[in-house]
């Protein structure tokens, strides 16, 4: 199964090379846009991936930033000190566990996803979550591997 879009889409051909069968999963947060899940439907069309969307409004509520706040205008430029303001604290979390649960009932046990760098150091704290997830429902779904690599985008 595949999820997260934006700059990583070359993530999916990955996927599609790796595995017999790809699921392909998108997340609407209440961001400005849905120009990135509208991209992702079309190419998961056109590669005959199927593909859902999860709507999470939740994650757009919890901190202020430009792809959820229409107040914010986007930075520029990035900050050198500090993420960009378009940077969703948590976003990948929430992204990676709804995926882990929605692999665990459809007996998925491999989650692939891409990363931007701001990104990455999250990954660490899900795999932790994920494993503690595996703890719990082992014995009635097997060991699920996640496949994630950070990609070195300016955001």
């Amino acid at each position: 199964m595949f999820f997260e879009w934006g700059t990583r889409l070359h993530h999916l051909s990955r996927a599609l090379r790796e595995f017999d069968e790809v699921f392909a999963l998108g997340f609407t947060y209440g961001q400005k846009h849905v120009a990135e899940v509208e991209l992702a439907r079309a190419i998961c069309a056109e590669q005959n991936v199927p593909f859902e969307v999860m709507d999470v409004p939740l994650l757009g509520q919890l901190g202020r930033n430009s792809l959820t706040d229409t107040s914010l205008t986007m930075d520029e430029n990035k900050p050198a000190d500090a993420p960009p303001n378009t940077f969703v604290p948590g976003r990948n979390l929430f992204f990676l566990s709804i995926a882990a649960v929605y692999a665990r009932e459809r007996g998925i046990f491999h989650l692939v996803t891409g990363v931007g760098q701001t990104d990455f150091s999250a990954i660490r704290i899900v795999v932790i979550t994920l494993s503690e997830f595996e703890r719990h429902t082992q014995s009635s779904h097997g060991r699920t591997v996640l496949h994630s690599h950070a990609t070195h985008v300016a955001r």
